[in-house]
């Protein structure tokens, strides 16, 4: 799995694929969200690794659900 741009790659771009600043309010899951080049056969972390080793044209996600059956405080989820 792919989890790292190119050296020339842009600050804001390197710490996307990276996911970096899981605290800033540019944080999105979908930085967690592996994906799969259908043309090269590689994974990536997420989508921006994939832009950013020119390799996005055509992605298959993977799908997954989060079914909660607590309604947990976010102080119980950072412990």
């Amino acid at each position: 799995m792919v989890v790292k741009c190119p050296a020339d790659t842009s600050v804001e771009m390197f710490q996307k694929c990276a996911a970096l600043d899981r605290e800033s309010s540019g944080f999105h899951y979908s930085m967690d969200i592996p994906v799969l080049s259908l043309t090269s056969g590689i994974w990536y972390r997420n989508v921006y690794c994939a832009i950013c080793n020119k390799d996005a044209a055509n992605l298959a996600r993977l799908t997954y659900s989060l079914n909660c059956q607590h309604n947990y405080t976010s102080e119980e989820v950072r412990n």
